[in-house]
């Protein structure tokens, strides 16, 4: 019951490369009532192969998954925005499992202007004045998407948005 009627939880501008699934989420807090006011915005979710969401045993281990989940449920319960999902099956493997993108989502067979270099400074940083650095929600959270902001622009300030949120 850690998180039963939990307010407030805000996942926002990570960068999630080369994953089997987006977010995993332990079965038994994903049944459970989360509360209001979850929001998943402005990630950029970069060469997925997988699934979404995957619900995983109490454990965490990869042996004990459990299965896809429900994203269309999770939809009608939790805020997603400003998300950015790079999948090159996406068209044809939206379903129950996969978060249907909202209005302000992209989901993209590429999403191209990104360095993919480990060896890079750049290593995922949008390009000013890009899509991507432009794409973000904005007010208390950034105007990029994704964990890098572009050009020598200042990263979120993560601490006062929560500090802030809080009060």
């Amino acid at each position: 019951n850690l998180l039963k009627g939990t307010q407030g939880i805000l996942v926002a501008n990570n960068t999630i490369f080369e994953s089997t699934a987006a977010l995993r989420l332990r079965d038994d807090l994903a049944k459970q009532d989360f509360g209001a006011n979850v929001q998943i915005r402005n990630n950029l979710f970069l060469d997925g192969n997988g699934l979404d969401l995957w619900f995983v045993n109490n454990g965490g281990h990869h042996t004990d998954d459990t299965g896809p989940g429900d994203g269309k449920s999770l939809q009608t319960k939790w805020t997603f925005s400003h998300n950015w999902r790079e999948n090159k099956a996406a068209a044809d493997r939206l379903g129950k499992e996969w978060i249907p993108p909202s209005a302000t989502d992209k989901l993209l067979e590429q999403i191209d202007g990104l360095s993919r270099n480990p060896s890079s400074p750049d290593l995922h940083r949008p390009q000013v004045g890009s899509p991507l650095a432009t794409g973000g929600a904005g007010g208390d959270l950034p105007s990029y998407v994704g964990a890098v902001p572009p050009g020598k622009t200042a990263p979120w300030d993560w601490m006062k948005t929560w500090k802030a949120r809080a009060r």
